[in-house]
């Protein structure tokens, strides 16, 4: 019976050192979400005020993406879109991309691995309203998504 009980402490114990080392994992990642929100956020509206696409908005609307892990910085952004069709996203898509990278050098911002810090994952329009999935590739984790989703473009 002493035996039994020794391996019922121990065992407690590992569970609990466990459920300590996850929840201070999820703290830092919510953390990481937190403050890459903010600078993704800060770049698109320091960069956005170039675009007539992007003029005359109350503020910048992000939100996390759901994908395929919680550690993955996607956010998504929706503008009223007042210009018409789509066939203007792809060099929307390019201009935005060049200045959020301008931006990333100005600010000595540097991506995981030599990726670029800013990615524009996706872009389209709905409901008379601009999408657009910006990753803040500072993660395996992002960069990972990043690359399945480039293996699934092509």
């Amino acid at each position: 019976m002493g035996w039994f009980l020794v391996g019922v402490i121990v065992l407690g114990g590992v569970v609990i050192l466990e459920g300590i080392r996850k929840f201070r994992a999820s703290r830092r990642t919510r953390h990481l979400r937190r403050v890459s929100q903010q600078i993704v956020t800060e770049a698109l509206m320091n960069v956005g005020v170039r675009f007539p696409q992007l003029q005359g908005l109350q503020e910048v609307d992000s939100q996390k993406t759901a994908v395929w892990g919680s550690a993955v910085m996607l956010f998504e952004f929706v503008f009223e879109w007042r210009e018409g069709d789509a066939t203007v996203l792809p060099e929307l898509r390019r201009q935005l991309t060049s200045a959020l990278a301008s931006y990333a050098k100005q600010q000595q911002l540097e991506g995981f691995q030599g990726m670029p810090v800013f990615v524009i994952s996706d872009m389209w329009l709905l409901e008379k309203q601009l999408h657009f999935d910006v990753a803040y590739v500072v993660n395996r984790q992002t960069k990972e998504y990043l690359d399945d989703v480039n293996r699934v473009e092509h």
